[in-house]
């Protein structure tokens, strides 16, 4: 018996002696090995959609923020209004907050004891409510992609007796 490489007579399998055809493992001269692929269509379908729509939720996320703070940088330049004149000063009884959900930016100001409200900034909140499902959605359908890619590469094939 031939204990050659692949190309040499009988050598079967790698070099692996008696690994030619009708041996179990050995398989026919040039006949594909037809392998399980590890990630199925709709699992990659299922991953694909979520991270692009955690990814689209993200970037209109940012654009709505960085237009916050765009305009409120704006405004504050540009000294509407007694409230940011008093912030950019630094007085005691003037602060300028922002909040991401609702996104806005506000002025508050306290002036002889009366807290005074002034919106510098505001973007739709619908948009950006819209915006954080998406992102939501988009995380749970990677994790429940990738999860059910998991269970499914760890099933045994058809055929296959369980031991």
């Amino acid at each position: 018996m031939s204990t050659g490489g692949a190309g040499a007579p009988g050598g079967g399998r790698a070099g692996v002696p008696g690994g030619g055809a009708g041996v179990p493992g050995g398989g026919a001269a040039g006949a594909p090995v037809r392998r399980r692929p590890w990630l199925g269509r709709r699992h990659a379908a299922v991953l694909a959609a979520g991270a692009g729509l955690a990814v689209a939720g993200l970037v209109v996320l940012l654009v709505v923020w960085v237009g916050l703070v765009t305009s409120t940088l704006r405004s504050g330049i540009g000294g509407d209004g007694p409230c940011v004149a008093a912030a950019t000063s630094g007085d005691e009884g003037a602060a300028v907050s922002s909040t991401l959900l609702p996104p806005r930016a506000v002025c508050t100001w306290t002036v002889d004891g009366r807290a005074t409200e002034t919106v510098l900034a505001e973007r739709p909140a619908a948009l950006a409510g819209a915006a954080v499902a998406a992102v939501g959605v988009g995380v749970l359908l990677v994790a429940g992609g990738a999860v059910g890619a998991w269970r499914a590469r760890r099933r045994p094939a058809e055929g296959t007796p369980l031991a």
